[in-house]
């Protein structure tokens, strides 16, 4: 029944959305310090880990301009970032073998944070330039057609005129 809602004003609306916010920033950020803790970052596994992904964006970079090798790239990253379930779910059972700490969890946390997570931001920026060089070929494409009707309309009027 909405006759018994009490409705809030402006000010009150506007104040009870900055509370939340703020309580959700102050959480979030307790959690990230939480898991910053939490993980040993003089740990051989974690090193490489930010190796590669630090690798995976200099090739996204570097190969900017190159659209088979970064649509590879980009296939690839989806394609990892797909088998996570499967790679969180073999380092729960293998973890030793690499790590001295039991980072990974059925939830998928951390592999999420620290493998998927950059992954799909390695994946993001392709995309952008994907979009970037559709643009770019969109504006040669019809830059080319306008300089081209402009010559034909040249052509016509030269006709009309004999």
């Amino acid at each position: 029944d909405l006759s018994s809602c009490r409705w809030m004003d402006g000010t009150q609306l506007y104040d009870a959305a900055i509370d939340f916010l703020q309580d959700y920033w102050h959480g979030m950020m307790a959690e990230v310090r939480a898991f910053y803790n939490y993980v040993d970052w003089q740990e051989p596994f974690i090193f490489y880990l930010l190796v590669f992904h630090a690798c995976v964006f200099a090739v996204v970079i570097i190969t900017r301009k190159r659209s088979v090798v970064q649509s590879l790239l980009f296939f690839s990253i989806l394609g990892l970032t797909l088998c996570a379930r499967m790679i969180n779910d073999w380092c729960i059972k293998n973890y030793r073998t690499f790590t001295k700490h039991a980072y990974f969890q059925q939830s998928g946390f951390f592999i999420s944070v620290m493998f998927s997570g950059p992954l799909l931001l390695c994946a993001f920026a392709l995309l952008i330039n994907f979009l970037v060089e559709a643009f770019n070929l969109l504006v040669q494409v019809k830059t080319e057609q306008l300089r081209r009707k402009k010559g034909r309309d040249a052509e016509d009027k030269k006709i009309k005129r004999t």
